[in-house]
């Protein structure tokens, strides 16, 4: 008895983890009994994600997923800021709702935070450095750190969870968000029998969590409001205790609406900032895994400018329908597996080089080549006015002034362009837009065109913003993000009869476009980052060319118009209907910064017969081979 005393009296006053890290080294090939930790694999939690939801619960119970790290967990906290697990434990420590809230834009590290946690909280399997600004030597913190590790099972509630549809046939639920509001709390049920049955604690995550439903955040409110650490000595705050804790991530622009939502979030969580990663930081921590790749892969390299091309391009990765692996640590093992099975012929070429990663990188989000830079460097889109020339017909201006913003765009970095097309009827502005997709997307199609025009036209909320998790089609996906994310390819937005629009629609595509972000409003609230070129097209300034007939008489006027003339057209559209057509002034700065206002004049008559064989003749030939094929 004396040395059962003295052996907790030693792990109080020396910390814990190093006692289960070793006692898990011993245990590794033993039999399933002398495994000193709490039963994560059979907990009613896991019993529930794999009976009743029929999932895989390792897709989800982060426990699981670490055991292999646990006597590697050095190389797991490298190039980690411990202070983010430091600022955890002050929320978690909290006498009453003691949840954490971790708020970075996407990129800081927010997710792979959590295997730390996990590592932490299940095994006690930290480095000493961490473990020192942990204080897990300091007597006061004994017991919250006694109660916790060993005993927590870190449970990702992912929405591919809680959208699982596990009803049976006729016992359907009425909505797809009651569904979701019955597995969270089942969930906080079964985590609670676990507690209560073997005293396994529960610490769920709430990736995303402005993502989620109304519905679901309501559900959340109560299970939450119960959680804060209760002195398991004190006969009364032990009868307190659940046992369950969140951790809830979301980002800078998500958690402004969710604390508008429910003011009382400020409350029910102790939010922590995560700061934004540097782009060294970023370098170093793509540097290292790169080197412990080397080894896995037969001495196969990256080299430095491809790894700072990744770091450059983290936007992209984290934001769908991109890349978005999620992380530029993941963007890298998807790079190393493209090169393997694409560049390595068997093996003879052992270094990925920048070119290998812009390539990879187009490949991925489906850009053509043309995307790329040249093998000597010549710069990317180099050829791109003279493609389109090649097709569009006759339009040799049109297609230069086509060109400009986007390889300005390109190249330097400048917001996404928007581009104002103006011309009469027929005078071949969606022409121009199909060889856009052509020459930059390999698309010839117009997958992305959406009519503005009228009251019958698609809103800016319709196609930006989508609708909330309530009302007339609650929690629908914004129209331009569902068919980004539909997996069909990309092309440029087409926003067609913009003469007919809404003008206040322009004062809200300024702001979003300026901001670069798409900030959806329904169930999944996750904001994407929008880099694609929009060309609006419409029926402005068509009375320019009226009494002009000859290809001679609308070509010289064509080249006399003035600026003024355009800006005129687009602010004093005439016969247009008070509050449509006419685009704002502001929009129209906008678009002269990183963009183009093209008037289209009717096409020369001597070009018809080359812009029908182009149309009609290649398309048949092309068809044709095609169905032989």
């Amino acid at each position: 008895m004396r040395g059962i005393i003295l052996t907790i009296l030693i792990l109080g006053l020396f910390g814990v983890p190093d006692f289960f890290s070793k006692s898990y080294a011993n245990a590794v090939g033993d039999s399933r009994g002398n495994y000193v930790f709490q039963d994560y694999v059979n907990s009613e939690v896991n019993k529930y994600i794999e009976e009743v939801l029929t999932l895989n619960p390792r897709d989800f119970n982060i426990s699981l997923q670490v055991e292999n790290d646990i006597l590697h967990n050095s190389r797991v906290f490298e190039n980690f800021e411990s202070e983010v697990l430091v600022q955890m434990m002050h929320g978690f420590l909290r006498e009453s709702y003691g949840n954490v809230l971790e708020v970075g834009e996407a990129g800081s590290g927010k997710t792979t935070d959590l295997r730390k946690l996990a590592l932490f909280f299940s095994y006690g399997a930290v480095p000493p450095d961490v473990r020192e600004k942990l204080q897990m030597d300091n007597p006061m913190l004994k017991q919250f750190y006694g109660s916790r590790i060993g005993k927590t099972q870190v449970i990702d509630v992912s929405i591919d969870l809680i959208n699982r549809d596990n009803t049976l046939p006729g016992k359907a639920f009425a909505s797809q968000d009651e569904r979701m509001k019955q597995i969270i709390k089942e969930l906080f049920s079964r985590a609670r029998d676990d507690f209560h049955k073997t005293g396994l604690r529960t610490l769920f995550v709430f990736d995303e969590v402005g993502t989620y439903p109304d519905l679901v955040q309501q559900t959340l409110k109560k299970p939450l409001d119960k959680t804060g650490y209760k002195n398991i000595a004190d006969e009364f705050e032990s009868t307190q205790d659940t046992g369950i804790s969140a951790l809830a991530i979301t980002t800078y622009s998500e958690i402004q609406q969710l604390i508008k939502a429910d003011t009382a979030v400020q409350r029910r969580y102790f939010i922590i900032y995560r700061k934004n990663m540097s782009d060294e930081k970023a370098f170093s921590i793509l540097a290292d895994k790169a080197n412990r790749l080397k080894g896995k892969f037969g001495e196969l390299e990256v080299s430095e400018d491809a790894l700072r091309y990744l770091v450059k391009m983290n936007e992209f990765f984290n934001s769908p329908p991109q890349v978005a692996p999620g992380s530029t640590n993941n963007a890298l093992d998807d790079l190393v597996n493209w090169f393997i099975f694409n560049r390595s012929k068997n093996g003879a070429i052992k270094k990925v080089t920048l070119l290998d990663a812009q390539a990879w990188f187009a490949r991925r989000i489906g850009f053509s080549d043309d995307w790329l830079p040249g093998p000597n460097g010549e710069p990317p889109l180099r050829n791109l006015a003279d493609q389109l020339k090649e097709e569009l017909k006759g339009q040799d201006r049109v297609a230069e002034q086509m060109a400009r913003p986007i390889e300005a765009f390109v190249r330097l970095g400048t917001l996404p362009p928007i581009i104002l097309l103006m011309g009469g009827t027929a005078v071949g502005k969606n022409t121009v837009i199909r060889a856009l997709n052509k020459v930059l997307f390999r698309n010839p199609n117009d997958n992305f065109r959406y009519s503005i025009g009228g009251d019958s036209g698609y809103s800016f909320r319709e196609l930006f913003q989508g609708s909330e998790s309530r009302g007339s089609n609650p929690g629908a996906m914004p129209l331009v993000v569902d068919a980004l994310e539909s997996g069909s390819g990309l092309g440029v937005l087409n926003l067609d009869e913009g003469a007919d629009a809404p003008s206040r629609f322009y004062s809200e595509l300024k702001v979003l476009v300026e901001k670069r972000k798409v900030e959806p409003v329904g169930r999944d609230r996750r904001v994407r980052n929008w880099f694609l070129p929009i060309v609006i097209s419409g029926q402005w300034g068509e009375h320019l060319t009226e009494g002009y007939h000859t290809d001679e008489e609308i070509q010289k006027r064509y080249l006399s118009m003035t600026q003024k003339e355009l800006d005129d057209a687009l602010l004093y559209p005439p016969n247009a209907d008070p509050g449509y057509g006419a685009v704002p002034r502001a929009f129209i700065q906008r678009v002269k910064k990183a963009g183009a206002i093209i008037f289209m004049p009717p096409t020369p008559k001597a070009n018809y017969p080359a812009i029908v064989h182009d149309i009609y003749v290649k398309e048949f030939v092309n068809e044709m081979k095609g169905r032989i094929i």
